[in-house]
């Protein structure tokens, strides 16, 4: 994965907002969505999900750790 994606550094968003009703409450919101996405071709052969990837053939690569 890391031939079709890079390893970075990518830049990326992340919002965090908190509130305090009292000394034992609160609520908190964090939002940091994160893709990257990747072309190019895999030096050895990959499974994953049940399919087959050959390698030195064209792929395309998608990482995504959203945090809602």
């Amino acid at each position: 994965m890391l031939n079709l994606t890079g390893t970075g550094p990518d830049s990326y968003i992340r919002l965090y907002a908190a509130y305090d009703f009292n000394k034992c409450h609160s609520v908190r919101l964090n939002i940091a969505p994160l893709r990257v996405d990747g072309t190019g071709t895999l030096d050895k052969e990959a499974l994953f999900e049940g399919t087959t990837f050959e390698s030195g053939v064209p792929a395309n690569g998608t990482y995504k750790f959203n945090t809602y």
